[in-house]
């Protein structure tokens, strides 16, 4: 895809879309999972979210940014900085996920999606940026 367009969509983005297309997958089986232990949808989009992001980070060193892969201290170190700068994409995708399904559609598969939209390109900004540079 990349050489379709002629460089203009980078090869690690379509790579960093693929993993995040299984991320998707993770997600939501991790979050239909812990609804139905009754927990909150709050509750179950911070945990799906956090399960999610951590396969995402693993499969992202693994396979999008291979010529900068993290090892050992540097993947632990790398998993944590992730997670910070994550923070502010994983609070506004659980918060506008939480939103959308209270106050407006209560549809799960509705409402998370509109979480991971949000989330979607801030990661990629970060992960490009600050974690493998």
């Amino acid at each position: 895809m990349s050489k379709m367009t002629k460089g203009i969509v980078p090869a690690n983005l379509i790579s960093f879309l693929f993993v995040g297309g299984s991320g998707v997958f993770v997600h939501f089986a991790v979050l239909y999972s812990v609804l139905a232990m009754s927990t909150s949808f709050a509750t179950a989009q911070t945990i799906a979210t956090l399960v999610a992001a951590t396969s995402n980070f693993l499969l992202n060193n693994l396979l999008t940014f291979q010529d900068r892969r993290l090892r050992v201290t540097r993947l632990i170190s790398g998993y944590l900085k992730f997670l910070a700068v994550s923070a502010v994409g994983i609070v506004a995708k659980v918060s506008a996920a939480t939103l959308a399904y209270e106050n407006l559609i209560h549809v799960v598969f509705i409402a998370t999606l509109a979480g991971i939209a949000i989330n979607t390109v801030w990661k990629f900004v970060i992960a490009n940026r600050f974690i493998w540079k």
